[in-house]
């Protein structure tokens, strides 16, 4: 199974540029570096969308292992993934592996 360590290591994420864009609400002062990929027909969020994309989740392909070392550290996502698979027992669908 894949450590935390190896996992972190094994993501291969592009940088994201910072642009601090500051607002003040009620006295209080909130920086967002990110505010910039709210424009997302923008030229440059598409480019760093299809960038963010073609990055490899996990070098090695091992989505089973990746899957189950997320859910194990996920108590909530492995109770949507029960309820998303017994709504998928009830419709029949047999696309869906769910041993």
């Amino acid at each position: 199974m894949l450590t935390t360590v190896a996992v972190a290591e094994s993501l291969a994420y592009p940088e994201t540029a910072r642009r601090p864009v500051s607002e003040t609400y009620h006295g209080a002062t909130v920086v967002d570096n990110y505010r910039w990929l709210e424009k997302d027909e923008a030229p440059e969020v598409k480019q760093w969308m299809a960038t963010q994309m073609a990055a490899p989740a996990v070098s090695d392909g091992n989505d089973e292992e990746m899957s189950v070392f997320i859910i194990s550290h996920h108590p909530s996502i492995q109770g949507r993934l029960d309820k998303d698979i017994r709504i998928v027992k009830e419709n029949g669908f047999s696309s869906v592996v769910t041993e």
